[in-house]
């Protein structure tokens, strides 16, 4: 930049001499030349070449809470980490599980984050009333209806599912699994020999 500067300022002061000149002496007279014109065009001077910086762009983190650290669980996170970089590498995932207590260590943690102000980007929670009746009632989530009506998610999960995890006819979580901490089992035999009628719809 500089010797292209200083090179072009004296260009400008050439041609500001022989103006200064031309207009002092009024009639030109001619003079005789002491060496012949040049036949050629004077050689320009070219710019410098400046190095090209590049733009290097650091992926996005996206934080995910689970208790997923056991083995299963653990491989399951994993995989669909892979996916999910592999689809949209301008992010970056941050596993950020706990593990411990079957996952009453992680619920600790996310209160205390969620009480803070500092919730994750994604957490683990079951559907049903943990979803519903603490996190949505407590306004701590938002709902996906552009998600679910931009991909057509909904009709990938059975219908039963989706009022587990709707408020309002509005979903507010993906499912990544079918598992319910609610499920009670019967032996029809001992009902039977008690004579305990069984629900015909369940119970």
């Amino acid at each position: 930049m500089l010797s292209v500067k200083s090179g072009f300022t004296a260009y400008c002061l050439l041609i500001a001499t022989a103006l200064l000149v031309s207009a002092c002496t009024g009639t030109a007279t001619p003079v005789a030349l002491t060496q012949p014109p040049a036949t050629t065009a004077p050689a320009t001077m070219a710019a410098p070449l400046l190095p090209t910086a590049t733009l290097t762009v650091s992926p996005t983190p996206v934080e995910i809470f689970s208790w997923w650290v056991g083995p299963g669980e653990a491989d399951g996170l994993a995989a669909m980490v892979k996916l999910f970089t592999h689809e949209y590498p301008q992010y970056t995932i941050v596993n950020a599980a706990v593990a411990g207590g079957g996952g009453t260590n992680a619920q600790a943690v996310l209160a205390t984050r969620l009480a803070a102000g500092d919730p994750p980007d994604s957490w683990q929670a079951h559907a049903g009333q943990e979803t519903i009746g603490t996190y949505v009632a407590g306004n701590e989530v938002k709902p996906l209806d552009s998600f679910f009506a931009s991909t057509g998610f909904g009709k990938a999960i059975p219908a039963t599912l989706l009022p587990l995890i709707s408020k309002d006819g509005h979903p507010y979580s993906v499912p990544v699994d079918i598992h319910r901490s609610n499920v009670m089992w019967y032996n029809p035999k001992v009902l039977a020999a008690a004579k305990v009628t069984i629900p015909s719809g369940g119970f």
